[in-house]
């Protein structure tokens, strides 16, 4: 690609219901990530074993890889720690100017087979 100064090149990876192998989980919990210095808050919206898809306060760029706190059970203080890549980021429509106006969707560097259970647990 020939870029000029000051042009960006970016992509989106979508998925669809074909492109998924494991099982969705619809759910809320607070997220906290890391992107460098950067610190990003967020509440789950919904979980695999693979990635999860959040309602985020800041926009990620796409293929930032991130450190993820997964508070599923804020009671117990112990988040469950993943890291992964930004795969998709678009305006959250349904709070477009609210605290959350940003979706984000992190696929996970290595899957968390134990992650649908401990969501049910808590929830």
């Amino acid at each position: 690609y020939n870029l000029a100064q000051g042009d960006h090149l970016s992509y989106t990876v979508r998925m669809t219901a074909e492109n998924r192998s494991s099982r969705r989980v619809k759910t809320w919990f607070p997220v906290r990530m890391r992107h460098g210095e950067r610190r990003n808050t967020a509440v789950a919206k919904d979980v695999s074993a693979k990635g999860i898809l959040l309602a985020a306060r800041r926009r990620l760029e796409l293929g930032s890889q991130v450190h993820v706190s997964l508070h599923v059970d804020p009671e117990s203080g112990n988040p469950r720690l993943v890291q992964g890549t930004v795969v998709r980021q678009e305006p959250n429509a349904n709070d477009p100017g609210g605290l959350w106006p940003y979706k984000v969707a992190i696929e996970f560097d290595q899957p968390d087979p134990e992650l649908l259970t401990a969501v049910g647990a808590a929830g």
